[in-house]
């Protein structure tokens, strides 16, 4: 099998290019040990072996490693002491909740969300022993979990069976790292549970991952006993995956798949005069009213540019909504509707949210026992939105964390010895309710929300949300709900289905980038400065160059 794949590297072409020799040379000069092979361009040259390497891909690994040193010493090179086949671009892409007991043993291809991170450890992979009655060494290859001692001495003059000691400074160690990896939010609908597994990388695999980073596995799936103490072997095991090879997705919410036939629909609701209030139309059609709020939903879906600045520091483009309203008013339902409309969100209340499960926490392992960073929810939205309810019941420590993702995209971490800062570029959808239970009339604004001036100038709109009887908005609303609960009336239709709308978002964050003229500059300008006047005049809320970036992220996301 060794010779297929040899001759697989020596004669693979790609844009008329021996790919894998130039790849082999690369790699040296880059001082890597790793050649990643495409699937597909092997199951095209060889199909045999390719589909070794999807059901023996212990083996099949091994050969095509083995195959890469000959590769280099028939190009005059150094052969490696340690070098690595990795594949990518699998024919299957297996979602974590399909995997099943068959495929145990197989190698497999699955997409999802690094949520959680060991820091990296040494793994023995050859123990060298010393016979206390002789002083013989023996070498022990190591594999699988537990470690591997000599059963016998090795000099048959002693044959002993021990006792023998561990000679650590001899042994060989390789890097070894645990991840977990999720379900994406945006692959979830109907209120499904996300589905996770453990990972295992090693070598130069490790610390290629952050938490929040969306990745392709590409690896062997096994199957483990659990880690409890104290008890007996159990016949139901933890399955993990051995990884071969990882890629990170930098698509962000660009990932969604947009075909010829989308790109028509597309182009004709660009062409529509009135395409901004269908795209209102569309968001929360069940909910009456409240115009001001979906349009500026309808902003936050679509987001401002992130720029990089000459400094080196990000502009942040997204935009944070705060709505502050009576319990009952529709802030919730705003927040579901907007979690299943947007290309990528997640859903978090603020009662059962922690700092940890809000931004990133380090926890204790249960593969390694050692801390691990994992991510929480506003990571885990990154490039997308975060719908937070019931804002006002975090405590202040749960708010002070989420500071630094609102204004600058980024968490910053140093618990437990881990120092890590994670991509956190996620539009804020926060509901809460006014401090006494309802507003009061007859107070200020600003003394009935239980939230520090330091969180709301961070956000971009604060919308406050009365309950106040009048019969005429009340009648319609009661009408509104009766003709929603009709299964006979198709009036509420959505505007735009909500398909093409996240495909007509994610198409424009990717190809369209608004540019700011001199006469919006000067509007934006003006604006700015009777906000600074007004705000001047005893408003409890400052009026900072924060607005003024406000206003132009809202533009952006206008045009």
């Amino acid at each position: 099998m060794k010779e297929n794949y040899l001759e697989f590297y020596k004669s693979a072409e790609r844009n008329g290019n021996l790919v894998y020799r130039q790849a082999a040379r690369e790699m040296l000069l880059a001082d890597e040990i790793s050649l990643v092979i495409n699937f597909n361009e092997l199951r095209g040259f060889d199909p045999d072996s390719a589909d070794e390497v999807l059901k023996n891909p212990k083996l099949a690994i091994e050969e095509a490693s083995a195959a890469i040193n000959d590769l280099l010493r028939l190009e005059g090179e150094d052969q490696l002491e340690e070098v690595h086949a990795r594949f990518r671009n699998l024919p299957k892409l297996t979602q974590i909740r399909d995997i099943r007991a068959k495929d145990i043993g197989t190698l497999i291809m699955i997409e999802g969300v690094a949520t959680r991170v060991t820091d990296v450890k040494p793994e023995l992979s050859e123990a060298i022993y010393k016979c206390e009655r002789c002083g013989e060494t023996i070498a022990v290859m190591q594999s699988g979990e537990k470690i591997r001692t000599p059963a016998l001495c090795e000099n048959r003059s002693c044959a002993s069976r021990g006792p023998f000691t561990l000679i650590g400074e001899q042994s060989k160690f390789m890097d070894w790292q645990g991840m977990r990896v999720q379900e994406k939010p945006e692959t979830l609908r109907g209120g499904r549970m996300p589905v996770y597994i453990n990972t295992v990388l090693r070598e130069d695999l490790v610390e290629s991952v952050q938490p929040g980073n969306r990745i392709t596995v590409v690896g062997t799936l096994k199957a483990t006993q659990p880690t409890q103490k104290g008890r007996t072997a159990a016949t139901v095991l933890e399955k993990y995956i051995e990884v071969n090879n990882l890629e990170t997705q930098e698509k962000g919410i660009e990932e969604i798949e947009i075909t010829r036939e989308d790109l028509v629909d597309i182009e004709k609701l660009a062409r529509d005069p009135y395409i901004c209030e269908k795209i209102m139309g569309s968001i929360a059609p069940s909910i009456w009213g409240f115009d001001p709020i979906k349009e500026a939903i309808a902003l936050q879906l679509f987001s401002g540019k992130y720029r990089l600045l000459p400094d080196g520091t990000w502009q942040r483009g997204n935009i944070n909504i705060l709505l502050v309203g009576d319990p009952g008013a529709g802030k919730s339902a705003m927040l579901t509707y907007t979690k299943n409309l947007a290309p990528r969100a997640v859903y978090a209340s603020g009662r059962s949210s922690s700092a940890a499960g809000l931004t990133a926490a380090v926890i204790r392992d249960e593969m390694s026992g050692s801390f691990a960073l994992e991510a929480g929810a506003l990571v885990l939205a990154d490039g997308g939105i975060a719908c937070l309810d019931e804002f006002e019941k975090m405590n202040e420590q749960d708010r002070a964390a989420i500071h630094e993702i609102m204004e600058q995209g980024t968490l910053s971490i140093a618990k437990a010895g881990i120092i890590a800062t994670l991509n956190a570029r996620t539009s804020v959808l926060a509901a809460a309710n006014p401090k006494f239970g309802r507003f009061d009339s007859y107070r200020g604004l600003a003394d009935q929300i239980d939230l520090p001036p330091t969180i709301l100038s961070r956000f971009d709109l604060i919308f406050p949300i009365r309950d106040v009887p009048k019969e005429d908005k009340d009648r319609r609303i009661a009408q509104h709900i009766l003709k929603f609960r009709s299964m006979a009336d198709n009036s509420l239709k959505q505007e735009i289905e909500p398909e093409l709308l996240r495909k007509y978002i994610s198409y424009s964050r990717t190809n369209i980038a608004p540019n700011i003229d001199e006469e919006a500059a000067k509007r934006m300008e003006d604006f700015y400065a009777d906000m600074r006047r007004g705000g001047a005049e005893g408003n409890p809320i400052p009026i900072t160059p924060r607005q003024l970036e406000s206003i132009v992220r809202l533009s952006e996301a206008r045009a």
